[in-house]
């Protein structure tokens, strides 16, 4: 019976500059290697000057999503390290072989064939024990990093904006000044109560505070850090868990601002998020998806008429409102519309989405 052969070939710069393994050596061993086992060539993928430290690679990504097509039988490299060189990533894209029942072969490893169909039986048991392996190690590393927030430290790569980590891991951050001016900035203004997040935000940059990234800073960026007890000196781990309530301890930092300053800001928030009834506003409110006033930033409302006959003729009228000194005269005794209403908003802490992997050449199918 013929198989279906899919050849992957890679090279880094540095290797082939050295060791003369160059794509097309590569391509043709592998030609010759499939033809004595009556292998047909389906197609071929290639990642030219790509490290194999990643799974980031266009060639590969490329062969992977044929694999889950079932366009091929076998997929056959020249040896294991043109697959990749990191022992974690060659068992995930055996587990994705055994997965989709694809075998694996290597010319200079002969006897690391999985093309038959007991290899690939054995690839599924390989896919079946890398998957134990990895559940494994996410309990030791979540176990880890749990110890770590219990005795004060911080477990993410990046610190909060004002703050710079040490040389030693195992030591805690330290106050960047410059930036930390701009934090107690941003709370004390908060704190006043009669800034929302834009207002913060303008007021950071106008002030020449800008992000880590050079760019100004945005209300979601604001949101983030008004709400993170890091900067009273505190950790919070398991933010990301549905099944537990995060936990605080300690943190080894120096705090940016006050408990009392962060309890202010939290305060306005909760406040503005329920916000209270007007006094003078007696009659019922309409309920649902109503529009908003342009002048104070609430809901328009509508008070109880005197019957069908004798309607009240300031239907919709903006609740009470009060400008305050501030900045720029833009400050609410209320939140914004988009607060109240509940309309979407770009969620705090989006990210772009990771890049598609640059720099590869991809054959085109051959059959």
């Amino acid at each position: 019976m013929t198989s279906r052969v899919i050849l992957y070939a890679r090279v880094s710069t540095d290797m082939q500059a050295k060791e003369g393994h160059s794509i097309d050596a590569q391509l043709n061993e592998m030609r010759e290697f499939a033809a004595p086992r009556n292998w047909q060539v389906v197609g071929e993928f290639l990642d030219p000057g790509a490290s194999g430290s990643s799974m980031n690679r266009p060639g590969l990504q490329t062969l992977l999503q044929a694999v889950a097509n079932k366009e091929g039988d076998v997929v056959l490299v020249h040896e294991t390290s043109r697959l990749s060189r990191s022992i974690f990533d060659t068992f995930r894209i055996f587990e994705i072989l055994g997965q989709h029942e694809v075998g694996f072969a290597s010319v200079k490893e002969p006897n690391f064939d999985f093309s038959s169909p007991s290899g690939r039986l054995f690839l599924t048991m390989i896919a079946a024990m890398n998957q134990y392996y990895l559940d494994l190690l996410k309990q030791h590393t979540a176990k880890g990093k749990r110890e770590r927030a219990r005795k004060g430290l911080y477990n993410a790569s990046i610190m909060p904006y004002g703050y710079a980590p040490t040389e030693n891991p195992k030591e805690p951050p330290l106050i960047a000044k410059s930036e930390a001016e701009g934090v107690r900035l941003a709370f004390e203004t908060y704190a006043a109560g009669n800034a929302s997040y834009q207002d913060v935000s303008e007021r950071l940059n106008e002030a020449g505070y800008r992000t880590r990234s050079g760019r100004g800073f945005a209300k979601d960026t604001i949101d983030d850090m008004l709400r993170n007890p890091f900067y009273i000196g505190k950790i919070v781990y398991g933010t990301k868990r549905k099944d537990k309530a995060p936990e605080t301890f300690d943190g080894r930092h120096e705090k940016i601002i006050s408990p009392q300053l962060f309890e202010a800001c939290q305060r306005v928030q909760r406040l503005r998020a329920h916000p209270a009834r007007p006094e003078n506003q007696d009659g019922p409110v309409l309920s649902g998806n109503v529009p908003f006033a342009g002048l104070c930033g609430l809901s328009q409302r509508s008070k109880g008429g005197q019957g069908r006959s004798g309607g009240n003729p300031n239907r919709g009228h903006c609740a009470p409102f009060e400008p305050s000194a501030g900045l720029a005269g833009r400050n609410r005794r209320y939140p914004q519309p988009g607060k109240r209403s509940g309309s979407p908003q770009q969620p705090s802490g989006a990210s772009e989405g990771q890049k598609a992997p640059t720099g590869g050449v991809v054959r085109r199918w051959l059959f």
